[in-house]
């Protein structure tokens, strides 16, 4: 429930920031995909990881 609320206003605070400098936000948003990606991809690589070595 938590993590529900902290989406629902994440939108809210990003639009009002975007409006006084959209820029600036493009950039952030950029490098935090960038950073969430990277630890996606490492996260879901060990979890995978451990099923395979689980399995075999």
């Amino acid at each position: 429930k938590e993590k529900g609320r902290a989406r629902s206003t994440s939108p809210s605070s990003s639009s009002s920031s975007e409006a006084t400098s959209s820029e600036d936000e493009s950039e952030v948003d950029r490098l935090v995909r960038g950073k969430v990606d990277q630890v996606v991809e490492v996260v879901v690589g060990q979890l995978v990881g451990a099923q395979v070595a689980a399995l075999a």
